[in-house]
């Protein structure tokens, strides 16, 4: 009988998006989009990850911009690969309402998956998940931001959402189960998206859960691979970016497409025994334009294994505090930017849409002169940053 545990963890999932709108019924069958993973799955005792979308679809689903949703069938890939256990603290598990939340956990409940971190009331999205390999047993909990840019629903006494994520909260979670279990994994939904480095605060945070009593800290969110660090026994990983998750259009028709980095991503493995995390490693990913998720070998794999070791190793650097401001600074900017086009390009297609519906003169005749004037400023704003980078490359 061995005496540790393999362990794997992954990011966000999220089973709906274009894949489920270009395949359909169809093939290939989400199990097919899988298959180049099934070894690696196969090799852990545990798989962990995050799950973003609630699989169902809501007929009044909640009135956002970014909503997330899949069928009940795609949890044939979750069980495919065999997760252990899955959390549900994030901000788009309530994307399809109460209802969304509550089937979410019927289905993986059906499927011996286990779910933590969000539930019908606040006691259980609170309510820890449990595993048991030879004489070495885990207790999962999970948690979501309700600040940064998360925004996460928490859950109440009469309320379905997550587990808001509060230190003092956790360490009280910890306490109580302690003593029960070997070890304690804590899974954080927080951050900020598409930012390469953990606010210095997360680090704090991080470092003081494992003081309280956790193993591994499980971090997720940003979309991208952050760094990640050993600390006294355990281990925290700050982000590990999307596992799989699909663009989609978004409620304003606008389509949401996650830049390239986002679809590579690493699988990070550990094996634990009695007295903490033994050893880690990664194995990189990356999913194709069809959303097939392959492996990483040879120079692919080198080159993401070394970007993730130097944001690794710029969380021990003396100024780490400026140097996140100075990136997430020009994050912000960017993700500014991206903000922009999306929405000129949203209303160009409403715009269009109108006039297919009603023609040109039709559409003319409903429009406002403040509705024209907005419209004019917004392309004349977009061509004068498209000009302004022209001159700073020349």
């Amino acid at each position: 009988m061995r005496d540790t545990v393999r362990m794997m963890f992954v990011g966000d999932i999220a089973l709906g998006g274009e894949c489920a709108s270009r395949y359909g019924a169809g093939s290939p069958k989400w199990t097919e989009l899988f298959l180049d993973l099934k070894p690696l799955f196969c090799e852990a005792d545990f798989r962990i990850g995050n799950l973003e979308s609630p699989l169902f679809l809501s007929p009044t689903p909640q009135c956002k911009r970014n909503v997330l949703g899949a069928t009940p069938e795609s949890v044939e890939a979750l069980s495919f690969l065999g997760f252990t256990a899955l959390s549900l603290a994030n901000n788009h598990i309530t994307d399809q309402g109460p209802e969304g939340i509550t089937r979410t956990c019927e289905i993986l409940s059906a499927c011996n998956i286990s779910h933590f971190g969000a539930g019908e009331n606040l006691d259980a999205a609170l309510r820890p998940a449990f595993a048991r390999v030879n004489d070495l047993s885990f207790a999962f909990l999970g948690y979501a931001a309700e600040l940064q840019d998360v925004g996460a629903k928490p859950a109440t006494e009469s309320r379905a959402g997550c587990a808001p994520l509060s230190l003092d909260r956790i360490g009280q979670d910890i306490a109580a189960i302690r003593d029960t279990v070997s070890h304690i994994v804590v899974s954080l939904h927080w951050g900020y998206q598409f930012d390469h480095y953990p606010e210095p605060q997360q680090i704090e945070m991080a470092r003081k859960i494992i003081d309280l009593g956790a193993l591994i800290v499980h971090g997720h969110h940003p979309h991208v691979v952050q760094g990640m660090e050993r600390y006294r026994n355990g281990l925290i990983l700050y982000s590990l970016g999307n596992f799989f998750l699909p663009n989609f259009k978004r409620t304003d028709g606008c389509r949401f497409r996650f830049p390239k980095e986002s679809l590579r991503t690493v699988v990070t493995q550990c094996v634990v025994g009695s007295d903490g995390v033994h050893s880690v490693s990664l194995v990189p990913l990356l999913v194709g334009s069809d959303y097939r998720v392959r492996v990483l070998h040879g120079s692919a794999a080198n080159l993401t294994i070394a970007k993730l070791d130097r944001r690794s190793a710029a969380l021990h650097t003396a100024n780490y505090c400026e140097h996140w401001s100075i990136h997430h600074k020009k994050t912000m900017a960017k993700r500014a930017r991206f903000e922009f086009r999306l929405r000129l390009c949203g209303g160009i297609s409403s715009a269009w849409r109108h006039v297919r519906t009603r023609g040109l003169w039709g559409s003319i005749r409903r429009l406002r002169a403040r509705q024209i004037a907005e419209s004019i400023r917004k392309v004349r704003r977009f061509l004068r940053r498209d000009q302004s980078k022209i001159h700073r490359k020349m």
